[in-house]
């Protein structure tokens, strides 16, 4: 079974929140490196899903305006 990859909101939200224990203070040093490392990872998988949604956009924008050229040239 494939694990679902999580949706923007949630990745945001679980960098909220390694944020929030990170600023608190109240890890230790390994605690605190390894939140570190697993917020740089969310904010890198964060960026990818932007790039994709950006893709998707353009993409759609490409078809709408393709379109709107045809129908141009059967009029």
């Amino acid at each position: 079974m494939t694990k679902k990859k999580p949706n923007f909101e949630s990745t945001v939200k679980e960098v909220d929140e390694l944020v929030q224990r990170l600023e608190s203070g109240d890890a230790g040093l390994e605690d605190s490196l390894e939140t570190y490392e697993k917020g740089i990872a969310a904010i890198k998988a964060a960026q990818q899903q932007l790039v994709e949604a950006e893709q998707r956009v353009q993409l759609l924008i490409d078809k709408a305006s393709t379109e709107e050229s045809s129908e141009d040239d059967a009029v």
